[in-house]
């Protein structure tokens, strides 16, 4: 593996009557090839430049073979891979090094593309001319090429960017549990951040036990949310169990004023309070915060965990050594600079969440919210600006109740869209029945509402007008079948005169509030 430990770079001085030898001309190589790699580790970073797609081979009838489309990569040790043609050669995954002996049930594998050099042209070295011996012989040139491999173990398990600046440290350890402070080390003036605590259980608790932590900040540092910060532990619990506790904090100041203390308390029990170990957070203006989070950036750069294999696929096999699924969401790429890819990405994560919002007004105030792509739910802290009457009228409440008149339809994803209802829905129809005469009773065909409980009115319609008969007449009477969501007319004719056509007209509406019976005058 090429070296990733910074050093000093030495190269050849030419002058007249210089003899060059086998090492002179390594040196040469080492310094052009070594300083081209330290650029690429550092400046752009590892990963797929281009190319290197991973599909299933056709040509393997068992499933069991890869194709690899042409394409260049970056190793961690800033050398570059490449892959000059479509390479099917992979009939079967289970040759690749590091493929697992046993695969009962099914496993998760990692395809890697590694670096690899590979001697050419063996041929006698002058000074052994006339031998035949293999010892003679030296290889004359070097084919920069590649090897695939497979892991069980992603490659590149950090926790990101955003993590450089945290340190968690032991605050609280006794027999039964340790509790851990993740902290900032630095934050921006103005800045929300969170701090937690995870308790961590050292052996099987045999009895019931509670831990109330008191955490403690100095102005202009101040806690603006937190969870409740005990934590209670059950008889029976594991070795190894793990409880996790936020709360949230806020630089209450737009002016560097350098490094402040987190602190705390542990109540166990009925125990007298103890002292937590003390956490440090630097305020830094903004330009020295990104110089420091930049340095330890590239710092773990030098560093020897930095994995020289690219990760170029993720595989799913099953029991049988057969591929399954091939998942190329997770591969490594080269984004021209990957420090600023990394930083992107970091404020990508918390772009558009509320707790900016909703932890930061505990002691009152409110803020207009606009809510378009936002994700998050309301704390119950959380106090919100609600404009209507065209913007005309506002009224700020932290608790918000939706009344009827709305409806929700849900769309692809976890879009949704709610929308006030326009008008009262209502259906009309006619019921025709033809040479009615006294006595003759007709029943409607079924009519289909979309309606749980409609009010349903009708009337005779002629040509020119429009009848609320009297049941002497014409007795009409309707029934809706709640549970088909039908309606039935039922019709019975009591006139004398005989007649051709008749139309019975009908309305129904949703049930509308009854504001219960009133009075009347006669004027």
């Amino acid at each position: 593996m090429a070296p990733v430990h910074l050093h000093a770079f030495e190269r050849n001085r030419y002058y007249s009557g210089k003899l060059m030898t086998v090492r002179d001309f390594q040196t040469e190589q080492s310094y052009l090839n070594e300083k081209r790699h330290l650029l690429n580790r550092l400046v752009h970073g590892c990963g797929i430049v281009y190319g290197l797609q991973v599909e299933a081979l056709s040509a393997s009838a068992d499933n069991r073979g890869l194709l690899i489309r042409a394409g260049v990569a970056i190793d961690g040790c800033g050398r570059e891979i490449v892959v000059s043609r479509d390479y099917d050669q992979l009939t079967d995954i289970g040759t690749l090094d590091g493929y697992p002996a046993e695969t009962d049930g099914g496993k998760t594998l990692y395809l890697l593309l590694n670096y690899e050099e590979c001697s050419r042209e063996r041929m006698h070295a002058k000074a052994h001319v006339a031998s035949c011996c293999c010892e003679s012989c030296e290889a004359n040139k070097i084919l920069e090429g590649f090897s695939l491999s497979v892991s069980a173990t992603a490659p590149d398990s950090s926790e990101g960017l955003c993590s450089l600046m945290q340190a968690a440290r032991v605050i609280y350890q006794d027999p039964n549990v340790t509790i851990e402070r993740s902290a900032p080390l630095a934050v921006r003036p103005g800045e929300v951040f969170e701090v937690a605590l995870t308790l961590t259980t050292q052996r099987m608790i045999d009895s019931s036990l509670q831990f109330l932590i008191a955490e403690q900040v100095n102005f202009p540092l101040t806690i603006r949310h937190a969870d409740d910060v005990t934590f209670t532990l059950d008889y029976g619990m594991v070795k190894g169990s793990r409880i996790e506790k936020r709360y949230t904090i806020r630089v209450e100041t737009f002016e560097t004023n350098g490094k402040y203390t987190i602190t705390g308390t542990v109540n166990v029990g009925n125990q007298i309070a103890s002292e937590l170990d003390s956490s440090h957070v630097d305020i830094l203006p903004p330009h020295l915060y990104q110089q420091q989070l930049m340095e330890r950036y590239l710092t773990q750069h030098d560093a020897d965990s930095i994995p020289p294999a690219v990760l170029i696929a993720t595989l799913s096999v099953n029991a049988q050594d057969v591929i399954t699924k091939i998942d190329n969401s997770d591969r490594m790429y080269v984004y021209g600079n990957a420090y600023l890819n990394k930083r992107l990405g970091c404020d990508e994560e918390r772009f558009g969440k509320l707790p900016l919002h909703a932890l930061t007004h505990q002691a009152g105030g409110s803020d207009s919210i606009e809510v378009t792509g936002l994700h998050g739910t309301l704390a119950d802290a959380q106090k919100v600006a609600v404009y209507y009457n065209g913007g005309k009228d506002n009224i700020i409440a932290s608790n918000i109740w939706i009344g009827d008149g709305l409806t929700v339809e849900k769309l692809g994803g976890d879009s949704a869209r709610i929308s006030a209802s326009i008008a009262m829905q209502v259906y009309s129809g006619t019921v025709v029945f033809k040479n009615s005469s006294f006595g003759a009773v007709f029943v409607s065909d079924p009519i289909k509402l979309d309606l749980d409980d409609p009010l349903v009115y009708y009337g005779m319609e002629t040509k020119s007008e429009l009848t609320f008969n009297s049941h002497y007449d014409v007795e009409i009477m309707a029934t809706y079948f709640r549970e088909e969501k039908i309606l039935r007319f039922r019709i019975t004719d009591k006139r004398d005169m005989r007649t051709e056509i008749n139309t019975l007209r009908w309305w129904a509406i949703p049930k509308t509030s009854d504001m219960q019976e009133v009075g009347s005058r006669r004027q």
